[in-house]
């Protein structure tokens, strides 16, 4: 079905070949005939079972309350009429206005609205990009002229996530079915069409161009699960050259197909001694670098040295030949580039796996920094995170009770939340700004402003920032800043950010963070951050607060709260499971013990307790590695839990103490109070008052007869039954049926 047809002069119209730009004229002419016999032209082709067809099409689409589906070739509305009896808001379009017609009389004699009908072309639609959720198209697609087509422009207007379905009902692998249908569909419809409808032609076109079109089978989406395997050996080879799938390979909780898969994409390949599981998500490719930056927060699914190893996966490629960028940028804006900016370096200063960076001046005369994204990424990413998604649910699927309780197919679904965010500039704008807002009040620590009139979903433009790389130190002491404090405000940043406010720029790396000559901390890309709610923020506070004061068996209660160990553990047991991992590092420097080793610590514990992988931290404990890694650089004698404990104690006094309780309380019971009147409202329409006639008398019981019939009916039938079933067991003995 999603084979795309050859760019050859002549292409396939049914039962003969025909040039290629003479298609589309014919099909038209073929529909435009049948379109007032819709009925019998599906009839007469499925011997009736189209309806039963596309309801099963129809429930296999899933289309969802308020849900925006595009039904391509749908002029009649079959399809359409199913969807949005659903709740779905369905756009129908057809390349023939007749068919639209039909479909638009037959939707007002129904009695069905909301429905939006036009006529397009499924090679060259009008609509923007990223319009719909759904994209069907039943019985059409062999009709179009270049498939390929038709699939790019359906792929354009999806929504990131969004779904395909196609159906050729003639493809259904029954045993016989296909040799009967061929005789019935071949030899009868043709004739059937000629006498009912006088068009012989147009049914024999129907029926041949539904014979010879590749075959699909069934309704399904746009990847296989060839082409998931396919995409998957291929990676694999490329991970096997960087010896990056022996841990995989020798792990006990990897299912034995995926054992065996790997022993057959490995076969031939060159592998490296020692494992370098950075430079194979690297070669990947730009999916596969943020994944890899995402599973160096996973030691408990990866490995501890898979773990350490990723952590030094640097998110850079070559840059995008600047011609590209410029076409990119006058696309996105829709005008010349000049109207907006009066100059653009080519060479950017930064080029990464989803988006570069080129310096430019405004047309007022402002340096700003241009972000824009790499042409082709968003398609490439969906293509990529699809296979992912694949390859994790089958892995949960065939794994052991151990695979499952490290969710991959969770960790695959917030991957694909925090890409996505990243892949719309406008969303990361939109975080800058909020991130700014937050921390407004916090001294020497800024973020860039947003130039809005100048930023869309595939160009941000914000401040440009005049500073140095946090990473270069000798350039930091040669300017005369103090690398200790730089750490500590760093860190407390930080923790305002994560704990005070639950909003946290979740890149924090060195590329990341620049100091200003008067000492300001500015922070830049947005594209990845974390959000945690106040219960998960109180819970984080107190557990960070129990492990630097040794409340080893508050922090285990917490533990238990927050439902993050099964209850049929004991907490005290847990309570000594992390006095192991934190007794050791109280009182120690970074440059000791870590809070990556304490992270380890922890997760080497939580297989013990049956403690499943918590997503919505992940990002929270990947920034708290990166920024412990760069303040022990700015500082190798900094004591984390040293700075964080009176930060922490601060906010637990404040949220958590007696004054912040009575305001919760009455907060709380304010909004109730508040709810009370539309409560009364809504039981006042489910009971309402009595109108002005008086209350009637009470009406006395009375037994209809059909009623009293049935009662005197209930014990006379079972004496009836009783009698006739013991004189026929009386029968049956005397004549010597039964002994």
């Amino acid at each position: 079905m999603d084979q795309p047809t050859p760019d050859h002069d002549t292409v396939s119209f049914g039962y003969e070949d025909i040039a290629a730009d003479e298609k589309a004229a014919r099909v038209g002419a073929v529909f435009s005939n049948v379109a007032s016999k819709y009925d019998i032209m599906n009839d007469a082709m499925s011997g009736g079972m189209h309806r039963l067809w596309k309801d099963r099409f129809v429930k296999r689409v899933k289309p969802q309350h308020g849900e925006a589906v595009l039904d391509m070739a749908g002029g009649t509305g079959d399809i359409a009429f199913r969807m949005a009896e659903r709740g779905a808001e369905v756009t129908v379009a057809d390349i023939n206005q007749d068919m639209l017609d039909v479909g638009i009389e037959r939707a007002m004699e129904r009695g069905i609205t909301g429905l939006s009908w036009s006529c397009q072309n499924a090679e060259e639609l009008s609509y923007p990009a990223r319009q719909f959720d759904a994209y069907t198209i039943a019985f059409g697609i062999r009709n179009v002229t270049r498939i390929d087509k038709a699939l790019r422009e359906a792929h354009r207007v999806l929504k990131f996530g969004g779904r395909f379905f196609c159906l050729e009902f003639s493809t259904v692998e029954w045993p016989g079915f296909r040799e009967a249908y061929d005789l019935y569909s071949h030899k009868l419809v043709p004739q059937i069409g000629k006498m009912v409808a006088g068009d012989e032609d147009s049914y024999r076109y129907l029926i041949e161009s539904i014979r010879r079109f590749p075959p699909g089978g069934r309704s399904e989406h746009l990847t296989r699960p060839a082409t998931h395997i396919w995409r998957l050996g291929k990676w694999a080879r490329i991970a096997a050259r960087h010896g990056a799938l022996r841990g995989v390979q020798n792990d006990p909780n990897t299912p034995a197909p995926v054992k065996r898969l790997i022993g057959l994409f490995s076969i031939g390949t060159v592998k490296s001694r020692q494992p370098d599981y950075a430079g194979a998500f690297q070669a990947i490719g730009p999916a596969a670098i943020k994944l890899g930056q995402t599973l160096a927060t996973r030691p408990d699914l990866v490995g501890e040295d898979a773990a350490s190893n990723l952590l030094g996966l640097q998110d850079s490629l070559a840059p995008v030949p600047f011609a590209q960028i410029e076409a990119a940028m006058e696309a996105a804006f829709g005008q010349p580039l000049d109207t907006l900016f009066q100059s653009i370096e080519p060479d950017p200063v930064g080029a990464a796996s989803i988006a570069q960076v080129h310096r430019g001046v405004t047309t007022d005369g402002r340096t700003v920094a241009i972000k824009v994204l790499r042409p082709g990424i968003r398609e490439r990413f969906a293509r990529d995170i699809q296979t992912y998604e694949w390859a994790a649910a089958h892995l949960e699927a065939m794994g052991t009770g151990e695979v499952r309780r490290l969710r991959p197919a969770l960790t695959i679904a917030n991957f694909k939340r925090w890409t996505l965010r990243e892949l719309d500039l406008r969303r990361e704008a939109a975080s800058a700004s909020e991130l700014s807002e937050a921390m407004r009040g916090t001294p020497r620590y800024m973020i860039p402003q947003v130039d809005w009139d100048r930023t869309n979903g595939r160009v941000m433009t914000i401040e440009w920032i005049d500073g140095t790389k946090i990473s270069r130190t000798e350039e930091l002491i040669a300017q005369g800043h103090d690398l200790p404090d730089l750490a500590e405000r760093l860190v407390l940043a930080f923790l305002k950010q994560a704990i005070s406010y639950g909003y946290f720029h979740a890149d924090m790396h060195q590329g990341n963070l620049f100091v200003k000559p008067d000492g300001t901390i500015a922070a830049i890309d947005f594209g990845i951050m974390g959000r945690i709610d106040r219960q998960a923020r109180q819970w984080l506070a107190e557990i960070l607060y129990g492990l630097t004061t040794g409340d080893y068996r508050r922090v285990a209660e917490i533990h238990f709260e927050a439902q993050y160990v099964p209850s049929h553990h004991s907490v005290d047991e847990f309570a000594t499971a992390l006095r192991a991992v934190g007794e050791p590092m109280r009182g120690k420097p970074v440059s000791e013990l870590s809070v990556g080793q304490m992270l380890d610590g922890l997760f080497a514990i939580t297989r013990d307790f049956d403690m499943q992988t918590q997503p919505h931290l992940l990002l929270l404990q990947k920034t708290m590695v990166m920024v412990e890694g760069i303040a022990t650089q700015l500082n190798p004698k900094i004591n984390m839990w040293d700075v964080s404990a009176p930060f922490v104690r601060e906010w637990i006094r404040d949220e958590l103490g007696p004054e912040a309780a009575l305001a919760d309380r009455i907060r709380e019971d304010t909004e109730t109070l508040l709810r009370v009147p539309a409560l009364i409202r809504r039981l006042e329409e489910m009971y309402p008052p009595r109108g002005g006639a008086p209350e009637p008398p009470p009406l006395p019981e009375i037994e209809l007869i059909g009623e009293r019939r049935k009662r005197e009916r209930g014990w006379l039938g079972y004496l009836v039954a009783a009698l006739g079933g013991g004189g026929l067991a009386w029968l049956a003995a005397a004549q010597g049926w039964i002994g």
